[in-house]
């Protein structure tokens, strides 16, 4: 049975959509993604439902291998690979609008510092970008460059004006 590396394993939000990706991947290769993804209802037939329980239990085993020790008591308790698979979509994936509103403030409040590098900064409001991207919240790339723009110090003004002056604005990757 594949499994995932313990520097991979879920740790918190700042790995979550990383680990979703790989976890997802081990359990279909080894074709148990049905007892995360649906709900499995019970084989009539003991032989099937003997199979049934072992892959159930191959499918937590995946899951509670995947996650650090901090987040097995919020599993612990669960009785299948769905119920733990959906009490981690609603730990990381929570459609929190405080948490929404918190992130946009905090990308909006993200400044340069005097005699700050540039690839500091931009990975700083890269950083908030992918912690919105997370709760399901996408920022625009336009709208990005323009508060990007805005955190700059006065050392960079003549860079400001220069971008702000174009045409069109570049877009993030630029």
């Amino acid at each position: 049975m594949a499994s995932i590396r313990f520097e991979d394993r879920l740790d918190g939000v700042s790995n979550y959509l990383q680990w979703k990706v790989r976890i997802s991947a081990v359990l279909k290769e080894n074709k148990i993604w049905k007892f995360v993804n649906t709900v499995v209802t019970l084989p009539l037939d003991p032989v099937a439902l003997d199979m049934h329980e072992v892959l159930e239990a191959r499918a937590q085993r995946v899951i509670l291998d995947g996650v650090k020790d901090c987040l097995i008591p919020h599993l612990a308790d669960k009785k299948t690979a769905k119920d733990m698979w959906d009490t981690l979509l609603k730990l990381f994936e929570a459609k929190n609008e405080n948490k929404k509103m918190a992130l946009r403030d905090k990308l909006h409040c993200v400044k340069m510092s005097s005699g700050e590098n540039v690839v500091l900064y931009l990975t700083k409001v890269a950083q908030v970008k992918d912690e919105l991207a997370v709760v399901g919240e996408v920022v625009p790339d336009s709208e990005l460059v323009r508060i990007a723009l805005k955190g700059f110090t006065k050392e960079w003004d003549v860079f400001v004006k220069c971008v702000v002056g174009r045409e069109k604005l570049p877009d993030w990757s630029r």
